[in-house]
């Protein structure tokens, strides 16, 4: 089994990307937004245990899927290297799939802020249920540490100089 642990900024092209490889290779997607979007609505974002069930939930997911070895999956996940429990929880995945002989790739997707910022308009963001709001965008970007590497040995690929198909290769010729 392989996981493809894609990260990085909202609107970087996660899920685009995402939904590219699946189209090309045999991996299975598993969008972090399907678990925010079934927990959010009972919890609640304001409660001070949401974002340690959305990080458990996708974890024990992806446990029970590299165990049970279904095939190959790319994740997408925003992680900010500032943020300890984001650090924590990518250490947990790799821990979790490299215990069970699954190869791990940590794939790190970049862009401008200008093009950010661009992107949050997007009708695709407002149907997933996405950042949409250029004022919360600007304040996340300011807060958290979207740029710094989870691990050295990530693949970084910059989402303002490659199309969705461009990125989307790349990862697969990296992998397969």
């Amino acid at each position: 089994m392989k996981l493809v642990i894609l990260y990085g900024a909202p609107a970087v092209g996660k899920l685009s990307v995402a939904k590219a490889v699946a189209k090309i290779a045999d991996i299975k997607i598993f969008d972090n937004h399907k678990i925010i979007d079934v927990i959010e609505p009972l919890v609640g974002r304001d409660n001070p245990r949401f974002q340690e069930l959305i990080y458990r939930t996708h974890t024990d997911i992806l446990k029970t899927a590299a165990a049970a070895s279904t095939g190959n999956i790319i994740t997408t996940f925003a992680y900010a290297a500032n943020v300890p429990d984001d650090v924590r929880f990518m250490s947990e995945l790799y821990e979790i799939c490299e215990s069970v002989g699954a190869q791990v790739y940590a794939v790190q997707l970049i862009a401008k802020e200008a093009d950010l910022m661009l992107r949050v308009d997007e009708q695709s963001r407002k149907q997933y249920g996405k950042i949409t709001n250029k004022k919360v965008m600007n304040d996340i970007l300011k807060q958290y540490d979207f740029v710094t590497k989870f691990t050295p040995t990530a693949i970084t690929l910059n989402t303002s100089k490659l199309t969705v198909a461009e990125s989307a290769q790349y990862i697969i010729d990296k992998i397969y």
